[in-house]
């Protein structure tokens, strides 16, 4: 994981990026309905744990010509555990 500036008119932020490693896994969920959802956590307080889940998208050249754009909505939460 890479720091990266996220640079907006009126603030500046940060992100990560990833660097290339032959030994990284990603997954690739081509069947997902649109009465299922995907869970990313992309972030955790315990150092003890998966902090971080890096995604992305591309265009997949296995779909068919005339095929409607994917539609996607983030929505973003945070739960507070004892």
């Amino acid at each position: 994981m890479i720091a990266s500036d996220l640079i907006f008119a009126h603030r500046k932020g940060e992100t990560y990026r990833v660097a290339f490693n032959p030994t990284q896994r990603w997954l690739y969920i081509p069947d997902l309905q649109p009465d299922e959802a995907l869970l990313i956590k992309c972030w955790d307080s315990d150092a003890s744990v998966a902090r971080f889940a890096p995604h992305t998208g591309f265009e997949d050249p296995s779909t068919p010509p005339g095929t409607p754009p994917r539609q996607s909505i983030e929505f973003r939460t945070i739960a507070f555990f004892d």
